[in-house]
């Protein structure tokens, strides 16, 4: 069963063409790779999927809905998360109140009843402290909740803005570069921690990388693009293997 499906999905900036004509599913609980030079159109793919950009041609279906061109919150709502290729936290708070804020969201108490903290109010509060405090721990950050963001090493920024996603309760969540900056071990830890959260969180994921170890030994499927039109989609085995995508990512022919 398809999560997702972009049918004919086309982005256009003035004259320039940045996704052409993109077909593409994301099979439910599965882990998606989306690779392709620098400038394919990767993170079009995503900004369009996530509402940012608006879709030029073509449709774009979530979960059964038409989810074509709205809002970004809307879309959110839905069970869309992303985190981005240049990460974005709120720098001068603690870890811990990152994902409290975010966790937030899931808070549906009234106005009258936070400011008078009534039963509902302090009942939910404590939820989401506990679940802030449980995705820390899955993240394995718990030993630094009180850390200022901005002072974490660059591989565990990764890791808390992607707590951050998680607090959403996502169905999809998008990973924009999620290795970037990180060594080999950071990059081994971090293919464990995906498929993990896949498993406690039954999501489906979809990763943009250039670290291709962790694209092809997490994912299940691959699609390549390139100049933002499709120019393969496979296994991990049959992309490796494709001479167009050896000739797009080496500049010779396969």
């Amino acid at each position: 069963m398809n999560l997702l499906e972009m049918k004919n999905v086309t982005k256009r900036f003035g004259g320039l063409t940045a996704v052409s004509s993109v077909d593409f599913e994301i099979e439910k609980g599965s882990i998606t790779g989306l690779i392709g030079p620098n400038g394919a159109g990767k993170t079009t793919i995503f900004n369009l999927i996530t509402g940012v950009y608006k879709v030029t041609e073509g449709k774009i279906t979530f979960d059964g809905k038409d989810i074509t061109n709205k809002e970004p919150y809307m879309i959110a709502d839905m069970g869309i998360t992303r985190t981005f290729q240049n990460i974005r936290l709120f720098k001068k708070l603690s870890v811990y109140e990152n994902v409290l804020t975010a966790c937030q969201y899931n808070a549906n108490y009234s106005l009258f009843e936070a400011m008078l903290y009534l039963p509902r109010c302090r009942k939910q509060e404590k939820q989401l402290k506990e679940q802030a405090e449980n995705l820390l721990e899955i993240m394995g950050l718990i030993d630094r909740k009180d850390f200022i963001a901005n002072n974490l090493p660059y591989g565990l920024q990764r890791r808390l803005e992607i707590a951050r996603a998680l607090s959403l309760n996502p169905k999809l969540l998008l990973l924009d570069e999620p290795a970037a900056g990180m060594n080999p071990d950071e990059t081994a830890q971090l293919m464990n921690l995906i498929s993990d959260i896949r498993k406690k969180f039954d999501l489906s994921i979809l990763i943009i990388d250039h670290h291709m170890d962790l694209v092809m030994g997490i994912c299940e499927k691959i699609m390549v693009l390139n100049f933002g039109c499709k120019l393969a989609e496979g296994t991990p085995i049959e992309i490796q293997s494709n001479p167009k995508v050896i000739e797009a990512y080496l500049g010779v022919e396969g």
